[in-house]
């Protein structure tokens, strides 16, 4: 691993500076902690913000928004940063930032970032600047589905794939406050995400992708907390494994976080909880995500389904594929219909 420079300094991130934001072959990386919801990406996310040269924002629901709507702020190298700062301001996540706009108008008045990509960039580096960090990284789970969109905007984007065992996540996702809430599509959930998140990591390669059991990140931590900091070009710091020190800070300001309270506890070597759950909901999981689960190393539990519980599995997948499709089917149509309209409005400002 090459040396890495000390922390930066607060003065970084005041306004007015003119380094903006380097996108270069020498640009410092971008991380982004991509997986399934429940699959321990906050306690990645922690353990990342207690590196004394690493800033892990809240989650960022804005990115994948402005960047399919890129067009909407102008050509490259001629954006519109008052339109993209005004849409920025109305994203409740980035509210939870906790960074004023006005620090990013300052900053981009005296060098405008070229493509929606670098605002997005300088955006993350100002806010690991106002801390006095020099690295930065987006911990936002449903990245998973768009690393290929992400890659592209911006090229100095790494992702850590992180992956928890579907009879573990699956309850989980039940329990908590987004997501499906039956068991079979909690599976199906997870199956889209580790999924996809497995094709992508195949399309970008080793260098821009590593995939990372959660199981693995908590029984030997030093060693899987050190792959993932090569990837920022900085060395693994003790201070991870004391993330709990800071849990406060890192929750507070958030609008739902009373299922993230776990990591105001240490690390708990611990295995996984699933060989005690019931065996028809094991063999539930394993059902719907059996070839996943042998993709990622994931031992059989050795239960055997009912025929019974082969078709009613076999009914819940068919479902939630068509729901799946036709949310999609909606989501491009929606699209298509608030390009349109922008497109009228820009026509009619031009009479």
């Amino acid at each position: 691993m090459s040396a890495s420079p000390g922390p930066a300094r607060r003065s970084d991130a005041l306004p007015g500076r003119s380094d903006g934001v380097d996108t270069g072959p020498a640009a410092p990386p971008f991380l982004f902690v991509v997986g399934c919801g429940r699959s321990g990406t906050t306690l990645l996310r922690a353990m990342l913000d207690a590196h004394p040269r690493v800033a892990v924002p809240p989650e960022s629901y804005f990115v994948v928004p402005m960047l399919r709507d890129a067009d909407r702020y102008g050509p490259p190298g001629a954006l519109c940063t008052e339109a993209l700062l005004a849409d920025l301001a109305r994203f409740a996540s980035f509210g939870e930032w906790g960074l004023e706009p006005g620090v990013l108008a300052e900053r981009w008045a005296h060098r405008p970032p070229r493509t929606v990509g670098d605002a997005l960039t300088d955006a993350y580096r100002t806010y690991a600047a106002v801390r006095g960090k020099d690295r930065w990284a987006d911990k936002t789970p449903f990245h998973v589905l768009q690393m290929d969109l992400i890659s592209q905007a911006i090229p100095a984007a790494r992702f850590v794939h992180l992956v928890r065992d579907p009879r573990d996540v699956a309850p989980s996702i039940v329990r908590a406050p987004f997501g499906p809430d039956r068991l079979p599509d909690a599976a199906l959930y997870w199956r889209r995400h580790a999924g996809r998140g497995r094709e992508l990591a195949a399309e970008l390669g080793p260098d821009r992708v590593i995939t990372v059991r959660y199981e693995d990140l908590v029984a030997d931590p030093e060693p899987v907390l050190g792959r993932i900091c090569a990837l920022l070009d900085v060395d693994y710091d003790p201070a991870m494994l004391r993330y709990h020190e800071r849990a406060d800070e890192l929750l507070g300001g958030l609008r739902v976080a009373g299922h993230l309270g776990g990591i105001r506890e240490p690390l708990r070597r611990d295995g996984p909880r699933w060989p005690t759950a019931p065996r028809r909901e094991v063999a539930t999981v394993e059902l719907l995500t059996a070839d996943l689960l042998e993709a990622f190393a994931y031992p059989p539990s050795g239960v055997r389904p009912r025929p019974t519980q082969r078709l009613v599995a076999a009914g819940h997948r068919t479902r939630w594929w068509a729901r799946l499709r036709w949310r999609r089917l909606r989501a491009r149509l929606r699209r298509a219909r608030d390009r349109r309209r922008l497109g009228h409005r820009a026509q009619g400002s031009d009479r």
